[in-house]
């Protein structure tokens, strides 16, 4: 369960892993609002390892949208914590 949650992070944050690899790579990694992100990144990592897995409640709104909740880690100032954030999915045509 803990290489299945860790595995989903890494997946999560695919797009700053890859951005943060080019940058150590070319030593660019001074960006501030990087950084920023990277310690975010990072302290979501360590936690994803004991978390609960992500969780989508939905209901049916109409034939196109569906609307509910997902349960996930969320950045809290200098933290993560457990929480849930609306969704909402919309059909594309």
């Amino acid at each position: 369960e803990e290489a299945k949650n860790f595995s989903n992070a890494l997946k999560a944050n695919a797009p700053l892993v890859a951005r943060l690899q080019q940058l150590i790579k070319t030593g660019n990694a001074t960006d501030l609002g990087l950084q920023k992100n990277l310690v975010s990144a990072v302290k979501a990592l360590k936690e994803a390892v004991n978390a609960e897995p992500i969780k989508w409640n939905f209901t049916l709104i109409d034939n196109n949208t569906l609307s509910g909740t997902k349960s996930t880690l969320i950045a809290d100032g200098d933290t993560v914590r457990a929480g849930s954030v609306n969704v909402t999915w919309n059909r594309k045509n």
